[in-house]
């Protein structure tokens, strides 16, 4: 357990010592236990960018199922049958969500990492991609249904600019040079002020105002190669709502990652995903 070091009981040549001794360090285990238990238990902040591993409401496996530990657990990796590149969200239990660019995608997987023990990988059967090339999402039609919960998304009439903490979570790069590779879920947190994508500053960010928000990472905070296709949340409620999809780095951005990026908004796509 975290912050307890134990110890192992010596052996008194005194058998009365012992017997005295003992009824008193029993007593004291079974009071300091339960304490040091709920130590162990409490989770880490999840403030900037940090591993999901262990996340808010996290407990022991004995305690909690493991499907509960992530909050995240829709969010999975995309990738062919001898790579892992991108990432991507549930939309429907058989279906993902992720960047046009990652394709080809013949396979997702599920799990806290590409080396953890419970995950496992779904095929993807079809794709579909929006009519319009220069939208860059796709949908991964799956080969069987999971049992992971979908996130609400915005809709057609939840248009107005968000205002507060974004949330994006992926298997990208965790370092701006994108030295690491894709391999483990993570977060990044932004704070925003509207959709950033206007007319006035689509030329200088490279966006799309009609389906694309811009986010500059004045404070190194960004997505990273690895993330393309993953969702980027809003806190709506009690819970975290899809807001829009990773896509690239802004034009004006001199490095891979750290300096602000582009993201496909899903409220614009409602009718299409709703197609199928």
């Amino acid at each position: 357990m975290n912050g307890v070091h134990w110890k192992r009981l010596t052996r008194t040549k005194s058998p009365i010592l012992l017997r005295v001794l003992l009824p008193f360090l029993l007593v004291c285990f079974a009071i300091g236990a339960p304490i040091a238990f709920a130590q162990s238990t409490t989770p880490p902040s999840e403030i900037g960018r940090g591993f999901l591993d262990v996340k808010s409401g996290w407990a022991p496996a004995a305690v909690r199922p493991a499907a509960e530990d992530d909050p995240f657990d829709s969010v999975v990796a995309v990738g062919t049958t001898t790579s892992w590149k991108c990432s991507g969200v549930l939309v429907r239990s058989d279906v993902v969500l992720t960047a046009r660019h990652c394709l080809p995608a013949q396979q997702v997987l599920f799990g806290a990492a590409l080396d953890a023990p419970d995950r496992f990988v779904v095929s993807v059967t079809r794709v579909e991609t929006p009519p319009d090339r220069t939208v860059d999402v796709a949908l991964l039609f799956l080969s069987s249904p999971v049992p992971y919960p979908v996130f609400v998304r915005r809709s057609s009439h939840d248009t107005e600019p968000p205002l507060g903490q974004l949330r994006a979570v992926g298997f990208g790069a965790t370092d701006r040079s994108a030295d690491s590779v894709v391999g483990r879920k993570s977060m990044v947190d932004f704070v925003v002020s509207g959709w950033g994508c206007s007319m006035a500053r689509a030329h200088l960010l490279g966006c799309d105002p009609r389906f694309e928000m811009a986010i500059t990472a004045a404070t190194g905070k960004d997505t990273c190669r690895g993330d393309s296709g993953g969702p980027v949340f809003e806190y709506f409620g009690n819970s975290w709502r899809l807001v829009a999809i990773v896509s690239r780095s802004l034009r004006s951005a001199r490095q891979v990652c750290g300096q602000g990026g582009i993201y496909t908004r899903v409220d614009v796509l409602e009718a299409w995903l709703t197609s199928f």
